[in-house]
């Protein structure tokens, strides 16, 4: 995948994953955002030779993440042409200032369309998911509605 339709990717997920967010919060969401990048997140032991891992990206715990502008995130998640072979986008926070894109991110890196878990859809590595429910809202409601504030959001503190 070349990089400018890495980005436009990413713009669009990231888009869509706000969009996504605004019909189940109560929250208002502020346009600027800030991508919180969760790396690593997936079992790498069982890679193809061909892919790619960066164990240096890891961090303590799978809840930890790393802040990032947006052009951080382009340079962070495209190196020598290859992206994650996942990469999942969702709303999970906001203040006054910024809204939280979070991204959960496969250790894998490759160079191969064919391997981008969202790539069928026309995605590439995104698949975009909804903020987290809080624990009160029963599995199966339909359109639920909350405030970011009711789910337990992970924090970094380190």
């Amino acid at each position: 995948m070349q990089q400018s339709d890495f980005v436009r990717l990413l713009d669009l997920a990231t888009a869509d994953a706000i969009a996504f967010a605004k019909t189940m919060l109560l929250d208002q969401l502020p346009e600027k955002y800030i991508y919180r990048i969760f790396p690593n997140q997936s079992y790498d032991d069982n890679r193809d030779a061909d892919v790619i891992v960066y164990p240096m990206d890891s961090l303590d715990s799978l809840d930890d993440y790393r802040e990032m502008t947006r052009g951080d995130c382009i340079r962070f998640l495209y190196r020598e042409g290859r992206i994650p072979e996942w990469i999942d986008i969702s709303v999970g926070g906001a203040d006054t200032n910024l809204t939280y894109v979070d991204c959960r991110c496969c250790g894998r890196f490759t160079n191969d369309d064919e391997r981008l878990y969202y790539n069928r859809r026309e995605r590439g590595p995104f698949g975009v998911k909804s903020p987290t429910f809080p624990h009160w809202i029963p599995m199966g409601e339909k359109s639920p509605r909350f405030r970011l504030a009711d789910i337990v959001t992970p924090t970094n503190d380190r």
